[in-house]
């Protein structure tokens, strides 16, 4: 067998392993399922949120306990001042001054639970920055795993076709070379012919 006979076999079975890798490849690209991969919320997050919520909408816990303590507090001076005051004038002075008192303690408290909102409302902050984080994650983790599936699918078949038509490209070039050869060898012979 001659050089160029055996350079088209090799070159022939060369091409025909492109064509069947391509093809390989293209079926595994097929068996990609490009599908997202749902990150799951953390529900801590949203019971967070929650408790949060509860606590800044709400009564600011102990308030109403101590707001009753006060007016109690009120109400148990008035009734001794009634059993000890000796005339209209010293009960009206007792109530007037049990009523600043009164007013002052009460002021205080809306201080007190005011301060207590502030930092209730950082809190609640947090909780919500801390919920829209895990929401963004949900949302880049679909598109990240998505992106990833569709990236290496078209891969596989980007190289599954430029490998198959290739291995085509190659086949057809061994052919066409092999057609040359023999139109050489042909042309030699009448040549050779012509010149005896």
């Amino acid at each position: 067998m001659d050089p160029m006979t055996i350079g088209a076999i090799i070159s022939g079975a060369s091409a025909l392993g492109k064509g069947i890798f391509g093809m390989s490849q293209m079926n595994k690209a097929n068996q990609l399922n490009p599908q997202f991969a749902e990150y799951k919320e953390n529900p801590l997050a949203r019971q967070n949120l929650g408790a949060a919520q509860q606590l800044f909408y709400g009564r600011t816990p102990g308030m109403s306990q101590a707001q009753a303590n006060i007016q109690a507090a009120q109400a148990n001076q008035l009734a001794a001042g009634q059993r000890g005051a000796t005339d209209s004038a010293t009960l009206l002075a007792l109530g007037a001054g049990s009523q600043a008192g009164t007013n002052a303690a009460l002021s205080n408290l809306a201080a007190q639970e005011g301060q207590q909102k502030m930092g209730m409302f950082d809190n609640l902050s947090r909780a919500y920055a801390q919920s829209i984080a895990e929401g963004d994650k949900v949302q880049q983790n679909k598109m990240m795993k998505f992106q990833f599936d569709a990236n290496a699918q078209n891969a596989l078949r980007q190289s599954g076709i430029s490998n198959i038509f290739g291995g085509a490209s190659d086949i057809a070039g061994g052919i066409m070379q092999y057609g040359n050869y023999q139109n050489a060898k042909d042309y030699n012979k009448i040549l050779a012919g012509l010149i005896k």
